[in-house]
């Protein structure tokens, strides 16, 4: 069926063309499957033997697993940076947290300082 390419085709024509597609499927050959029979059979028979634990596999010592599974130095150097850093912010009280941030920020600002001019229910000055 030759049409031309800038017709579109109606919903019925559409319908015939799957019909007729799903009436037609395609079986792969005989040869198709002897041939892969033949593969499958050829894989069978060969003997997989265990290949033996390359360097820095399983029987790597702990250390070594670690820093493989992490990436490297550079994993490594992250994860002590974030562990570091998390210690660091863990164990500051908020006081001295904020005292070190006025020495660098200036004073802390409060809503009022923001809305002079706005009552806010709660603040009282």
């Amino acid at each position: 069926m030759t049409r031309p390419p800038d017709k579109t085709l109606s919903e019925a024509e559409l319908d015939a063309l799957f019909q007729a597609a799903e009436a037609e499927a395609p079986l792969p050959s005989a040869a198709l499957f002897s041939r892969a029979l033949s593969d499958a059979e050829a894989v069978a028979a060969q003997d997989f033997a265990a290949e033996p634990v390359p360097d820095g596999g399983l029987a790597a010592p702990w250390f070594a697993r670690i820093k493989r599974t992490l990436g490297g130095w550079s994993g490594m150097s992250g994860l002590a940076g974030a562990a570091t850093a998390g210690l660091v912010i863990g164990s500051v009280s908020p006081d001295m947290f904020f005292e070190a941030t006025e020495l660098v920020f200036g004073p802390a600002l409060g809503a009022s300082d923001y809305l002079p001019s706005l009552p806010v229910v709660g603040f009282d000055e």
